[in-house]
């Protein structure tokens, strides 16, 4: 399978050239409009989808389409297809993959591994960093970008070992996102049964603090450890 590099294509294309490559409409009413590309949207108003360097952002949908996402969307072909044709648009040649990232058949994280970790991929949301304090930190230009593989959100026929096969990059960005995500509710877990009304709640349910502690301290050695897996990889 050829490898193109995503970055270099992001660098040479945005959401107007792809609309003017596809043959969409464009309108400018002050920002450039077009009818939204997604599937499940029968678009009949441009003013709703706006186009932007990464692709569209459509309101109704509220969601943001990549330039995969279009070509595939418009063109009716898979992934592979679309990112084929953005590298022939961008004059760009296929490339051997970097030799750190070396996929193999089955993705680090099996699909019952994901299930017991509680990894929500439905929301496209993913949270980069946790601090000492406790607080998170979103990586914005990277959750817009990764939105469009969400396998149980916009994205419903896109399987996770194909997203491995094909880009293990942005695999491992969305479930690191998920499990660092699932680290942050542990510790806001931690502050609420800390808390009066945490108390209160423990004691109308028969939970010990202590308990409660041991199990969210075993739920986050869990997904610690789920996280140097998908990385040893």
């Amino acid at each position: 399978m050829a490898y193109f590099n995503r970055d270099k294509i992001y660098e040479a294309l945005d959401g107007i050239t792809v609309a003017e490559k596809l043959g969409l409409d464009v309108s400018n009413h002050g920002r450039l409009e077009i009818l939204c590309t997604n599937l499940d949207h029968d678009d009949t108003h441009k003013n709703n989808c706006v186009l932007n360097k990464r692709g569209h952002y459509c309101f109704v949908c509220d969601r943001q389409t990549n330039l995969e996402g279009m070509v595939m969307n418009v063109c009716g072909i898979d992934y592979q297809k679309a990112l084929e044709t953005l590298a022939g648009w961008a004059g760009i040649a296929p490339e051997k993959k970097a030799a750190d990232i070396k996929p193999v058949n089955k993705p680090p994280l099996s699909q019952k591994e994901i299930e017991e970790l509680n990894l929500d991929l439905e929301t496209p949301h993913a949270v980069a960093d946790i601090t000492s304090y406790g607080n998170y930190r979103t990586k914005e230009t990277r959750e817009r970008d990764i939105a469009g593989y969400y396998l149980n959100g916009e994205n419903r026929n896109f399987s996770l070992k194909r997203l491995w096969e094909e880009d293990p990059d942005t695999y491992r960005a969305i479930m690191n996102g998920k499990i660092m995500e699932r680290l942050h509710a542990i510790v806001e877990s931690g502050y609420l049964y800390s808390s009066k009304e945490g108390k209160e709640f423990l004691k109308m349910t028969g939970t010990s603090y202590s308990a409660m502690k041991r199990v969210l301290n075993q739920e986050a050695a869990q997904l610690i450890a789920a996280r140097k897996k998908l990385y040893a990889m």
